[in-house]
């Protein structure tokens, strides 16, 4: 009877402490359950945060893009306006050159001339220099610069070759994080199939469940009237599947949003920097 008396008082013993570790593990279990609840939040709301930041470098990646092509369309019709500028002051430059030895010729030979005669150069001269002076007018035509026209050209063709190179920046980095996105989306959909479909529930859906029980109804009852003998065992058991099916993929849909969201944050984030850097540049 001793023996047992120990044998029982031990056991309680090690129920006592069994049920104080049990209690410390549900207190630690829920304090858990809160902060993964916080954390969930505070994710969500990032996601929404970094959706807008998202949304907002797509549509300057696209008016990014609209405007380089602008940009191209225009400095290739400037560089065809100066090209065909350039052809022609080239043209009017080799008029004039070969114009200016046709009309120096005779000051050559009345130089000659007027050594053997100076009265008879004299009217000669004065009337090549008359002639001449008439011609002076048909050559002195403003002769545009082809080195500034040169510089001109170049200068578009670097600015064009500037923007090129940005919208190239531009698409390749877009690329990039495309690829790392769905790589990350197929890990995290994999590592989400193994969680379980309330781990990511609230203590406030308990709450509205026990509220709802303890006034005397669920969701079922609301739809069948609060009369429970129009349910059947095998109709309850249907609905509760599809209610769970629906549930779960709606949530493996949210957590799944919310992770890739928030590890494409660092992503982000860098690659606004970097626009704001190749802007600055």
């Amino acid at each position: 009877a001793r023996a047992l008396t120990v044998d029982n008082a031990s056991l309680r013993e090690q129920v006592t402490s069994l049920e104080a570790e049990c209690a410390k593990l549900q207190t630690a279990l829920s304090e858990e359950t809160d902060r993964r609840n916080k954390e969930n939040r505070v994710l969500a709301r990032k996601v929404a945060e970094l959706t807008e930041e998202v949304s907002e470098a797509n549509k300057k990646l696209e008016w990014e893009k609209g405007e380089n092509n602008v940009l191209k369309k225009k400095h290739a019709s400037a560089i065809k306006e100066l090209n065909r500028e350039l052809q022609r002051a080239v043209k009017r430059c080799e008029q004039l050159e070969a114009k200016l030895p046709q009309q120096l010729a005779p000051n050559t030979r009345t130089g000659s001339i007027s050594s053997l005669s100076s009265g008879e150069s004299a009217p000669h001269e004065d009337r090549l220099q008359n002639g001449h002076s008439e011609a002076l007018p048909d050559i002195q035509v403003r002769e545009p610069d082809r080195q500034t026209l040169i510089e001109r050209i170049v200068s578009l063709q670097r600015a064009a070759a500037r923007r090129a190179e940005r919208c190239d920046f531009l698409e390749e980095h877009s690329k990039q994080l495309t690829a790392e996105l769905r790589t990350k989306a197929r890990l995290l959909r994999h590592l989400l199939c193994e969680l379980p479909a309330g781990a990511v529930g609230s203590s406030r859906r308990d709450d509205n469940k026990k509220e709802i029980a303890r006034l005397g109804g669920g969701a079922m009852a609301a739809v069948w009237g609060g009369d429970p003998g129009g349910i059947t065992a095998e109709l309850s058991l249907e609905m509760n599947r599809r209610l769970q099916a629906v549930l779960e993929d709606t949530l493996l849909k949210n957590i799944t949003l919310k992770e890739n969201m928030d590890t494409l944050g660092a992503e982000i984030s860098r690659l606004k920097e970097q626009l704001k850097s190749y802007e600055n540049k």
